[in-house]
């Protein structure tokens, strides 16, 4: 999902980066990394593409710094994800599960009580990773599938079609709606969420059917739709560590 008050954005490259600009309502021109180490900037709308660039450079090397830390910070993420073991917890719509690897001869993850098996063919660390993650993403198309023809029932109304779904890996969004082609993009980490938050995403990217931008006629449909929305947004912030 994208901040409020945006009013357009581009995309170039500049030195050795990939710098992506928001421009905002704001005074000041800041610079964030992202994930893939690309720059995210949020620029006041008067700000040009040499202003921007003079503020790369001021502060070049403390860019170059937070880029290695954000390489750092994700390969031991990625290493502590993929080491999973027996007795590890794992989540699963809000709930915590107690992890039980069990070799077999199908692949398949099965919540129950407070237990996850985790039936697999292979035992290497690669492999039960691979695994789970393919067993959110098959759960997780059932329960946002559902979720989202219940929540559309108001936008069919208005004559819009169903979107196309889809459930990826995202480093920096909850979701986003594709215009072009009709598709709501959400999360795979949304499936470890509880399902009031998977719902309040699932709503938020509806509503850019009819409002493709944060204007106050967006956050009038979110009110009219989801009044509790803001309640919400904010318990799933919480979880923005995920992310990285």
């Amino acid at each position: 999902m994208n901040a409020s008050g945006v009013a357009s954005t581009n995309s170039r490259s500049y030195r050795e980066f990939i710098v992506h600009t928001r421009y905002k309502r704001i005074r000041h021109t800041y610079v964030r990394i992202n994930h893939d180490k690309s720059l995210l900037v949020s620029a006041p709308l008067h700000a040009d593409d040499e202003h921007i660039n003079a503020v790369i450079d001021k502060f070049y090397s403390n860019i170059l710094q937070k880029q290695q830390l954000v390489t750092q910070q994700s390969t031991q993420k990625h290493q502590q994800d993929v080491l999973l073991q027996d007795g590890d917890n794992v989540s699963y719509l809000g709930q915590s599960y107690l992890l039980q690897i069990i070799p077999a001869t199908r692949n398949k993850a099965i919540f129950s009580g407070d237990v996850c098996l985790l039936n697999v063919k292979e035992v290497n660390a690669e492999y039960k990773f691979a695994v789970l993650q393919a067993e959110y993403k098959r759960l997780g198309i059932q329960i946002c599938t559902e979720l989202l023809q219940q929540r559309f029932s108001y936008f069919a109304a208005l004559g819009y079609k169903l979107p196309r779904l889809s459930l990826k890996v995202m480093r920096t969004r909850w979701g986003s709606y594709s215009v072009a082609v009709n598709k709501v993009n959400l999360n795979l980490a949304l499936i470890k969420l509880d399902l009031k938050l998977i719902d309040y995403v699932v709503v938020h990217e509806l509503c850019h059917i009819i409002e493709q931008n944060h204007s106050s006629r967006f956050y009038a449909l979110m009110n009219k739709i989801l009044p509790n929305w803001k309640e919400l947004k904010k318990e799933l912030n919480s979880f923005s560590h995920i992310l990285r």
